[in-house]
């Protein structure tokens, strides 16, 4: 596909750089119109395809590592999964913080009393959940309103986000490994936390699934983005 536009970074093929690149040439022409708010949404946008980039190489690292080594490899290898597990979660949940905080600061430059974000108490207040608010109430009949809202009631983003937000302010769960006592291994090993099958498929099917919600929002955004820009 090509070096992105605005980071210059070769992403991986499943990015979905298409509409990736239309929002952002469509919002860049408010550059010398909203050059503060530009810069906020344009901080934000850059993010998107660092955290997705992360996101793949994590999954790459992750599933080469449980491949070769297992789920029960000896200490050093199992840190190195660890910091591709946390590293997975926490960009993968980042993806959608920075696409809300793009989104927000995109909104404010429309509606700036919908999206306040002139300070920086404003600033910190902006999530996910009141991203979804504001386009909610600014625009109410527009198809990005309800698009947003089953996207955040995702059970694959709801797991997403639970489980990076025990692996960065809680704990680092332990194990559980099957072993086989004269028949074949009757279970799956696991991760203590959200009950988490550990094999080749852990990552990777994670991967597809924040693919599909964040390619769902963008494209959601692009069409938001040629309405109202």
């Amino acid at each position: 596909m090509g070096p992105l536009l605005t980071t210059g970074l070769e992403m991986p093929p499943d990015f979905p750089a298409d509409a990736y690149h239309a929002i952002h040439l469509k919002i860049a022409a408010c550059v010398e119109t909203h050059k503060e708010t530009y810069s906020e949404f344009a901080g934000a946008w850059n993010a998107l395809s660092y955290r997705y980039k992360a996101v793949a190489e994590y999954d790459q690292l992750f599933t080469a590592s449980i491949v070769k080594h297992g789920s029960g490899p000896p200490h050093e290898e199992r840190y190195r999964q660890e910091r591709d597990l946390f590293g997975f979660f926490n960009n993968g949940f980042s993806i959608f913080e920075s696409l809300s905080y793009a989104m927000f600061a995109a909104g404010s430059m429309l509606q700036p009393g919908h999206f306040p974000l002139a300070t920086p108490r404003q600033k910190r207040a902006i999530s996910v959940s009141t991203t979804i608010a504001a386009y909610k109430a600014a625009y109410p009949s527009d198809s990005i309103a309800p698009m947003l809202d089953a996207t955040v009631k995702d059970p694959s983003l709801q797991e997403l986000r639970d489980i990076r937000n025990v692996l960065s302010h809680r704990t680092a769960p332990g194990r559980t490994i099957q072993a086989a006592i004269g028949g074949p291994v009757s279970d799956s090993d696991r991760w203590k936390l959200a009950d988490v099958i550990l094999d080749e498929t852990t990552t990777s099917k994670r991967r597809v699934q924040t693919t599909r919600l964040f390619s769902s929002v963008l494209e959601a955004f692009k069409m938001f983005t040629i309405a109202h820009f």
